[in-house]
Parts: C-alpha cells; structure tokens; sequence
C-alpha cells in the first residue's frame, strides 16, 4: 500500500518540480507479499501434495477488521486459481480428530499471527483448543518452535562461545547484547565487567533497555533520551527479562525529509529503520518506517516507500536534488498532493486507529548495489537462526532465553528447523542520505 500511494505522489512530484530523476517503485523485493503466498503454497504442497489448498490466517479476535494487509494477503490468495484463503480468529477453528476445520471445511494450512504467549493466555481462556492442535499436526506457519530465535536476549550469543559457528556478516551486524541482571560479563570492548547493573548506570549516553519479549516499543529505554536513567534502570530490574543493548549512533539512522505542517514545507530529520523479511529461499522482500524513537507506528511512526535510484546516481545526490525541488515547490500544490495521498490511504485502509498512517513526500532512496549485500546477510542469518533453534532444542541457550514452561511446550509442539517461515530482521542503518546529518562518528 505505501508503495502504491507514494508511486502515484512521485508522479505529482515530477509534475509539480518538473524532476526527471526515474525511481523505481516496482522492484520485487518492495512487493514481498506475493513471495509470501508462493511460500505458502510450496509448504501446502509439501504437506498435501496436489490436493486443493485451503489457508487460513489466524490472527486476535479484534484485529480481523483493523489490520489490512492481512486481508490483502488474503484477497491475493484467493486470486490464485484453485487456491481457497480465509482469515479467522482461534476460536473459529474446530477439530475433528486428525482434521482442523473453518466452518465445516478442512484446513490445510495456517499461517499464525500471533506468539506462544498470545496463544498460553488464549488456552487460559478455553479458545485455542483447536489451534494448539493445529500446531501439534504440524500445519502452522510461523511455526512454534521458531519463536525462540526472537526472543531479543538471544543476541547475546553472538560474541559468546556458542556463537563462534555463526557466519560473520550476522555477528558483526547484531548489536552488543545482554540480558539485564546483576553479573559479571564482558563488554562491548571486551572488558571485563565485574557487575553489568552498576556499569550500565554510569554509561546512560551509550545504551539501551528493552524487553526480551516486546513489540511496538512498548517499555523501551533509550539512555539519551531518559530524563531519569536510575528510574529506568530499576523499572528493568523490577520488571525482569530485559536486556541493555549498545544504542546504535542515532545520526546513522536518521535522514532529512520534507514535511509539510501547517501549510509550510520544511526540511525535516526523522529516524529510519529498515526491515528485511527472510524466507527459506533467503531475501524476500523489505519495508522501512520513520518516525521518533523508537519508530513503531504503534508509537507514532510511520510507513515509507522505498524506491531505487538510477545506478549511475548516488544516493546523496538523489536525495539533494528530491529534497532541495520538493523545498522550492509552491506550497499549495504540495498541499494537494497530500491531501490526495491521505484520501487514497484511508480508500486502501492503509490507516492505524482512526487515520492515515504517517508518510513522507518523497520515499527513501537506494542504490541497487546494496541488495548484493543484503541477499547474502540474509542467507546468512535464515542458516544461523535454524542452528540457533537446534541449540535452543538442546537446552544450550536456555541460560538467554527466558520462556515460561507453557510457552516452551508450545514451542516444541512443532520444531522449526527451517521449514517455512519468516524471519523479519530489523536494521538502524543509513544507505547515504544520512551523511547530511552532521554527526561525529
């Protein structure tokens, strides 16, 4: 949807500044949901062979009618000839001995959004009889047993023994990581760090706490913007399972945008993450956000498009020239644009609560050498989250990741082991816009 919408807006733009710097919107990897379906449908038939698919996308209750692009995945699904999708809630699933089924028809595949710590409280709640079955039958994607790969403390074992047969490229993109306790351990330097609580209090301008377990940036400490670091530190401590992460330079994450406000546009610096989303076949496709810190769009943030420049233009010259037009661009007209940007977001439901979710008037640019680079991490990191899963199996990291005994159980009802899946690998990185930030390294 965001590329959709900021496609037709780079189209106004050229008209409106009269740019003829040709991006490209339509590279497959800014199109990951097809990859998706085709992901699917070879689990389908690894299961069941020809037979007709029926796929179900099980997600809460209260998210079937607000999250769109589980309806489109959905709709793109039932688009396939001979191919019949649904989108249910835990409850609407029933069983009848070996069979799962969605009124009356049988299920021949979920793909499950929501975690063992969703699914334990459902189980308290008598609605997710059906679904652990599933699980159990082993016919759910994201499997169980992969979950533990996510659990943020697990970063951990990168720079640990156990992390030494990981590849390279993984251990030298995965910040500094510990979980959150009074101990000793080694630092970001390898130094010696007689007790990890007192060490973090003096180097509030240089770390992190999160949740070992969290989404939307829900309880997360960035030690440069806490007013109060001792009251974040014990509300870690207090709360337990969190981890102190090394903070990632905010300057390399951040780019300059135009943003219009109150009828004026202005040169504006956001924070950017990247999120590449990994599949057995490795790269699948990839999506970016701005916003503050952190960029959840739970928290604020928003979506941006992405689009490739020309391989014979820098980033940096793109974003200049894109920036500096957009500036100069009669305000009114830029005002429409967005207007009419917004009207085709809250048409195509790309919204979150009640409006359209954030974008920015140009999308964020790259070089197409990049992608070289981000297809071998990603081969490189989908191998070493199925070694990892084999660890955790073995009870080798059990010292990392903290799960309660429900949560574990489900996990090994259905062991990954690479089968299909996704593994969504979040970055605070720059692609060289961010070098007109001032900032010391």
């Amino acid at each position: 949807m965001a590329q959709k919408i900021a496609k037709e807006a780079w189209v106004h733009i050229q008209k409106i500044t009269g740019l003829k710097i040709p991006l490209d919107f339509d590279h497959p990897l800014f199109h990951p949901a097809p990859a998706l379906a085709q992901m699917l449908l070879e689990r389908h038939r690894e299961l069941w062979g020809n037979r007709p698919p029926h796929i179900i996308l099980v997600a809460e209750e209260e998210t079937l009618e607000e999250v769109p692009e589980n309806k489109n995945l959905i709709r793109l699904l039932n688009y396939i000839p001979g191919v019949k999708a649904s989108l249910a809630a835990p409850r609407h699933l029933e069983s009848r001995g070996d069979t799962i089924l969605l009124h009356g028809k049988e299920v021949t595949l979920i793909y499950l959004d929501m975690n063992n710590t969703d699914i334990s409280r459902l189980e308290r709640e008598n609605r997710a009889g059906a679904l652990v079955q599933a699980i159990s039958l082993g016919i759910v994607v994201n499997p169980r047993g992969m979950e533990p790969v996510g659990v943020k403390s697990l970063m951990e074992v990168m720079d640990s023994p156990l992390g030494r047969d990981l590849t390279e490229t993984t251990r030298k993109w995965t910040p500094w990581t510990r979980l959150f306790y009074p101990r000793a351990t080694r630092g970001p330097m390898g130094e010696d760090i007689k007790d990890l609580v007192e060490w973090a209090r003096s180097r509030q301008e240089s770390l992190v706490l999160k949740p070992a377990q969290g989404h939307s940036g829900k309880g997360v400490f960035v030690g440069p913007l806490c007013d109060n670091w001792e009251g974040c530190v014990q509300k870690a401590l207090q709360k337990g399972n969190y981890i102190l992460q090394g903070l990632v330079p905010i300057p390399l994450w951040s780019e300059p945008f135009p943003w219009l406000e109150d009828g004026t546009v202005t040169l504006r610096v956001f924070q950017t993450d990247f999120r590449c989303l990994i599949g057995p076949q490795g790269l699948m496709g990839m999506v970016s956000r701005f916003g503050g810190i952190p960029t959840n769009v739970g928290s604020g943030g928003g979506n941006n498009a992405l689009a490739l420049v020309p391989p014979e233009m820098t980033v940096k010259e793109a974003v200049e020239t894109i920036n500096r037009a957009i500036l100069e661009a009669p305000p009114a007209l830029i005002q429409e644009m967005k207007e009419e940007m917004e009207a085709e977001a809250l048409k195509m439901g790309h919204t979150y609560l009640l409006g359209p979710i954030k974008s920015t008037l140009r999308p964020r640019l790259l070089h197409p050498n990049p992608l070289e680079y981000l297809h071998i991490y990603a081969q490189n990191l989908w191998r070493d989250c199925v070694q990892l899963e084999a660890l955790w199996r073995e009870g080798k990291l059990d010292h990392v990741v903290k799960l309660t005994p429900r949560e574990k159980e489900l996990a090994l009802l259905q062991p990954w082991s690479g089968s299909a899946g996704i593994v969504a690998s979040d970055g605070l990185m720059g692609f060289g816009a961010q070098e007109l930030v001032e900032w010391k390294e």
